[in-house]
């Protein structure tokens, strides 16, 4: 699990977020005792929110069965952390595991494993096999859960400060990364077509560096590093579009802020998106094959060869370069591609630029970096 977690992060070449503070914002707590029979409840009726996504890091069988026959032994257990939503409902924001397992355990979905490490008495048993004082005794079972309450009128500041609870109030083994919470928080057709688009041939071709008849062979990013990389895309586009690109800017910040607002997009209009985006990646596979692996990645100093087969030797298996790809999709976008021609000679001649090496290397969220890689592309 978490080799495979190590290659995809491998896959891209990324800089740290520089840590910046959150704007102050009234949140009141209260704690509640919920007991097992309230969870179960709750999560049936729909007034006890898991996020609208299924993560495929879940807990293992022997985890599940350690975490029932704590319950039903008396032990404590870590207490959870839920925030009020609109019309009376609660979002979990840390406890899922804990509340899917014990609604699996209730609803008959699973056994607690017949292992030398659990108590001989519920070993091997699902609920109905275990015997009536323990059935009860798990039903009335009480966790605590802090219970989050934002107050602000304004949806967007509601959004940023619900992200950075999860960003912070994440316990579990595996942490949440920042587009695994941001589509917890910012569900509706975008973040859809998000987990649509990067299963399409074109875009894992591109991400992979392979033959679009090749793209089957390779598992989806479990950890939404790809969708990441599309929404920055989106969320840099629209800071142009909308001339809100005025100084240097924090990505987390600014993909966050798009999400809250593409939140509210109809179908239609995310669809014309989405379909706008795919247009240029086909358009960018007639003029240059993903496979032979260059577009998308940078050499690691600056090119002094003119030799084509030396530079794509630098270029060919490097990692996926994120302000290259948003800076060559930027400048086609809403352009008439029938009109326009991928010249070779010109896009490798940016890498014997020093600056727009750098331009793509560090600090990339400067403006005047921004600005200048965009400039340099544009020139291709």
């Amino acid at each position: 699990m978490y080799e495979k977690e190590l290659e995809e992060n491998e896959q891209i070449e990324d800089e740290s977020e520089q840590i910046e503070y959150v704007e102050e914002i009234k949140v009141v707590t209260r704690g509640v005792d919920f007991s097992v029979r309230e969870l179960r409840t709750l999560i049936t009726e729909k007034e006890l929110v898991v996020p609208e996504f299924q993560r495929e890091l879940v807990w293992d069988p022997r985890r599940k069965s350690r975490f029932i026959e704590s319950i039903l032994l008396g032990y404590p257990i870590p207490g959870m952390f839920f925030t009020d939503l609109d019309k009376g409902k609660m979002m979990i924001i840390d406890g899922q595991q804990r509340i899917n397992t014990l609604v699996e355990f209730l609803r008959n979905e699973f056994k607690i494993l017949n292992r030398n490490d659990i108590n001989p008495k519920w070993r091997g048993k699902n609920y109905r096999d275990i015997d009536e004082d323990s059935q009860r005794k798990l039903r009335s079972s009480n966790i605590r859960a802090s219970v989050f309450q934002i107050l602000s009128e304004k949806e967007e500041e509601k959004n940023i400060a619900l992200y950075s609870l999860f960003e912070r109030i994440n316990t579990g083994s595996i942490q949440l990364n920042s587009q695994e919470i941001r589509r917890a928080i910012y569900f509706g057709e975008f973040t859809k077509a998000l987990n649509v688009f990067v299963e399409t041939d074109i875009w894992v071709a591109a991400y992979k560096m392979v033959l679009t008849s090749q793209t089957t062979e390779y598992e989806k990013d479990k950890r939404l590093n790809d969708q990441e990389i599309i929404s920055r895309y989106f969320t840099l586009l629209a800071l142009i579009d909308s001339k809100l690109l005025e100084g240097d800017i924090s990505y987390k910040k600014e993909i966050n802020i798009y999400m809250s607002r593409a939140k509210r997009y109809n179908k239609d209009k995310v669809d014309t998106m989405f379909d706008d985006l795919k247009k240029i990646m086909i358009w960018l596979q007639t003029q240059v094959d993903f496979s032979i692996g260059y577009l998308f990645r940078k050499p690691i100093v600056q090119m002094k060869t003119e030799n084509i087969t030396e530079i794509l030797g630098l270029l060919k298996g490097k990692k996926f370069n994120i302000p290259l790809f948003e800076s060559i999709l930027i400048n086609l976008s809403g352009k008439d591609l029938s009109k326009i021609k991928f010249n070779s000679e010109k896009y490798f001649s940016l890498f014997k630029d020093e600056f727009f090496i750098e331009s793509i290397s560090s600090q990339t969220n400067k403006r005047d970096k921004i600005e200048y890689r965009l400039k340099k592309v544009n020139e291709v």
